[in-house]
């Protein structure tokens, strides 16, 4: 199983894998585990884990994009672990390794299972890829949604389990906000909303530019309207993003704050808004699936106390559920999308009824514990012999 440097980031794929293995290795023992992790970074540094890693350096250039799926180094490394020590299982921990690991599966005789995140299993496969899953043992989905899109494309459901990202432990340990003098003071009647997530151009789906238009909207039919919206994160769609602001006269209300690389640094952010918003799209366009296959920052919002606003469609249905935890909009409305955000403004106690459920179901569905027995199920579901 290669941990995280096909991706060559670490964003919520890494901090999934991450703690799937860790479960992995609470409940089999460290040494039941054996990871391939792949890097070409000369400064890569090896991070201690409760697993045993097998670090292997990929070459750059050309064979880049190769060698990302199918590397004969990391293919004849895995395949004498194989060899040496029978395992229970080989798991591919994205669909462009899947082949590589039905390759293992057939000199072996070790089951394979694949995890599906949402946008790379959705649609466009590689028929490689496509025959790969078709004959994975078992395929560990990250939300419903996904597991329904794999359903509707005739993948067997009985193959597939849910296995969703979970809050970790060092925000858990933080303490959600009291009861809201933020929200519910007379004095305070500006409604601070947030967004938080990375600002690529490859992901403008996560709808920034929704909430601009939806919030220029209200500047003109709610010109005393008190609102205030951050956007927290860091990419290279960024000064786009800014210029939009000032094209839309919108620099007053608009804040753009950086990045965090410890999603335990976003507690400040989270205790001191009142509302996260992030209308992410779903669907095909530019040649490319687009959309969240989960969405942990709507949970970690939740477990602060805060409601969600979003679109109605990925896998954020698996997190907010309408008047409960938070308020769905239909996709691309953005005058629907204007009134929720003006709803929410002159309901302080509706944003703190919702808070006070989302940081309940939070804590209900996706604490680590929980998470543990999705995995054990998963992995019985599909393998009965691991």
């Amino acid at each position: 199983m290669q941990h995280d440097s096909v991706f060559e980031t670490y964003g919520g794929v890494q901090y999934y894998l991450n703690d799937f293995l860790n479960f992995l290795s609470d409940s089999h023992g460290e040494d039941s585990l054996q990871v391939m992790l792949a890097y070409r970074d000369p400064k890569f540094k090896l991070n201690s884990r409760p697993y045993k890693i097998e670090p292997i350096k990929l070459a750059g250039g050309f064979l880049r994009k190769v060698e990302n799926r199918f590397s004969p180094k990391f293919f004849l490394k895995s395949l004498q672990f194989l060899k040496k020590e029978k395992h229970a299982v080989i798991m591919a921990s994205h669909i462009s390794l899947a082949p590589m690991a039905a390759l293992l599966s057939k000199l072996t005789g070790t089951p394979f299972v694949v995890i599906a995140y949402g946008i790379e299993v959705w649609g466009g496969f590689y028929p490689q890829d496509k025959w790969a899953l078709k004959k994975a043992d078992g395929i560990i989905s990250i939300s419903h949604w996904t597991k329904s899109i794999l359903e509707k494309q005739g993948f067997d459901p009985k193959k597939i389990s849910i296995v969703h990202p979970c809050l970790s432990q060092e925000i858990i340990s933080k303490k959600r906000r009291p009861v809201s003098q933020s929200v519910t003071s007379s004095s305070n009647k500006t409604l601070k909303l947030l967004t938080v997530s990375r600002l690529d151009a490859s992901e403008q789906y996560k709808g920034h530019d929704h909430v601009l238009l939806a919030l220029a909207l209200l500047r003109k039919s709610d010109p005393n309207l008190s609102f205030s919206y951050t956007i927290q994160g860091d990419g290279n769609d960024s000064q786009r993003l800014q210029q939009k602001v000032h094209e839309l006269h919108l620099q007053n209300w608009v804040t753009f704050i950086p990045g965090v690389t410890d999603r335990t640094e976003l507690e400040e952010s989270y205790l001191s808004h009142d509302v996260f918003i992030m209308p992410s799209r779903f669907g095909y366009w530019d040649h490319k699936w687009r959309g969240e296959g989960f969405g942990i920052v709507y949970v970690e919002a939740g477990f602060f106390g805060m409601p969600s606003i979003a679109y109605r469609c990925g896998g954020v249905m698996d997190i907010i559920k309408h008047e409960q935890n938070g308020l769905l909009v239909e996709p691309d409305n953005i005058e629907a999308l204007a009134d929720t955000i003006r709803v929410l403004a002159n309901d302080k106690p509706q944003i703190l009824k919702l808070g006070d459920t989302a940081h309940q179901m939070a804590l209900k569905n996706f604490i680590p514990s929980q998470i543990k027995l999705e995995l054990q199920k998963a992995l019985q579901f599909n393998l009965r012999s691991f």
